[in-house]
Order: structure tokens, then C-alpha cells, then sequence
């Protein structure tokens, strides 16, 4: 009985010895695997971090070369925008050019309507210059018709008081007529005088008593005028008002 219970426990013990054996070879293999596993962890934890630098750098460099291209797109549009300001203030707006255009057909037809006013004005002025210088003509030539007239009765009247084979009667009424006519041409040059002091421009007279004829540079005259006129020839030339006549010239 003793000895079987003295061989239980030697099983028995060998039983926990095999045990023990056993737990130690897993706690070994336990411990070899938990090394290993650290190891790969460890490796797996360096090759993640080595792997996120790697995808750090490549997306730094990513977005570093996509910053550029933005920079550059954005010169480039910045240059655009600078060149069509640019443009833009060298391009003269169609408003402007419209305005301009119709500023200088404006001024081109002024100038030519003032041309024309200036031509028709010019053609005016030698109409009138043309009429004046005529008129003067008519006077200066009238009054010189007149004087030769003068002249050539003043030689009769003259030749007849130096002829002797003419009566004493007929020189008497030749001395007379000379006298008459110097008198008359007298009398014509103070009212031609004075009629031009009172701002008529040109004035001739031609008498053939009993008549006067008064003709006097200009257009229409005024009552007042023609009365100054009528008064001067009449006190003058010694004749009536009836047989005054005034024209104008």
C-alpha cells in the first residue's frame, strides 16, 4: 500500500516535472515570440514612419510645384490684365472716336459754311467796291465833262471878245456870259462843298437855268436831307425850289 502510493507520488512528480519542462518551453517560446513580434512591430513602426516621410515629401513636393504653377499662371494672368489695361488705355473708346469724328465734321462744316459767308461777304465787298469805284467814276468823269464844257464856252466867249471884226454889242454880251459862267462854276463848287461838309459823300451839280440838277452819292434820303439840300442850292445859286432836282446815285 505505502509502496504504491510512494510510486503515485513519484509519477505524480514526474507528471509536474514534465509540466514544469513543458511550461518553461513555452514560456520560452512565449518570450522568443514576443521578442520577435517587438521586432517586427518595431521594423513595421520605422518602415510607416519612413513611409510617411516619403509621402510627406512627395506631397510637399506635389504642392510645392502646384504653388508654382498657380504663381505662374497667375503672373501670366496678372501680365494679361496689365497688357489689356494698357491696351485699353492706348485704344480710344468708339464714343470717342464717334465724338471726334463728329466734332470734326462739325468743324469742317463750319469751316466751309464760314468759307462760303467769307466768300459771299468778299463777293459783297467787290460788288460794292466795283459800284463804289463805278460811281466814283460817274462823278469824277461828270465833273470833268462838266469843267471841259465850261472850259470850251469860257474859250468861245473869249475868242469873240479878241476878235475885232465882232460889234461892241456882241463883245458886251460875251463879256457877260463869261462872267455868268465864272460865277456859275463858283456858286456849283460851294454848294458841292458844302453838301459834303454835311456828310454827303459825293456830290455834282448841273445847271441849266433856270433849272438844277443835284445828284448825290448813296441810296434814298431822309425829308431832312433832301431839305438841306433844296436850302443850299437855293441860296447858292440863286434859284427856286421848284427847279431843284435831286437824285441819287
Amino acid at each position: 500500500m505505502i509502496k504504491r502510493i510512494g510510486e503515485k507520488n513519484s509519477s505524480f512528480k514526474k507528471i509536474v516535472k514534465k509540466n514544469q519542462i513543458v511550461l518553461l518551453a513555452l514560456a520560452l517560446m512565449l518570450m522568443t515570440a514576443g521578442y520577435l513580434n517587438y521586432n517586427n512591430n518595431h521594423e513595421n513602426e520605422n518602415f510607416l514612419l519612413a513611409s510617411l516621410g516619403d509621402a510627406q515629401l512627395v506631397s510637399t513636393n506635389v504642392i510645392n510645384e502646384k504653388e508654382i504653377q498657380n504663381q505662374v499662371i497667375n503672373e501670366n494672368i496678372s501680365n494679361e490684365i496689365i497688357n489689356e489695361s494698357e491696351n485699353s488705355e492706348n485704344i480710344i473708346p468708339e464714343n470717342e472716336i464717334i465724338e471726334e469724328t463728329s466734332t470734326n465734321e462739325i468743324n469742317s462744316d463750319n469751316t466751309t459754311q464760314n468759307n462760303t459767308n467769307q466768300e459771299q461777304i468778299n463777293e459783297e465787298n467787290t460788288v460794292k467796291e466795283v459800284s463804289n469805284n463805278a460811281n466814283d467814276d460817274y462823278f469824277t468823269r461828270s465833273k470833268l465833262e462838266r469843267e471841259t464844257m465850261y472850259s470850251q464856252m469860257l474859250e468861245t466867249y473869249t475868242g469873240i471878245l479878241e476878235n475885232e471884226k465882232i460889234s461892241s454889242e456882241q463883245k458886251d454880251i460875251a463879256e457877260n456870259e463869261i462872267k455868268n459862267i465864272n460865277d456859275t462854276k463858283n456858286a456849283i463848287m460851294i454848294v458841292e462843298n458844302l453838301l459834303q461838309t454835311k456828310d454827303f459823300e459825293n456830290v455834282i451839280v448841273f445847271v441849266n437855268s433856270p433849272s438844277v440838277n443835284v445828284v448825290i452819292k448813296g441810296k434814298d434820303l431822309t425829308t431832312e436831307q433832301i431839305a438841306q439840300v433844296q436850302n443850299i442850292v437855293q441860296r447858292e445859286l440863286k434859284t427856286e425850289i421848284e427847279n431843284i432836282h435831286i437824285t441819287t446815285n
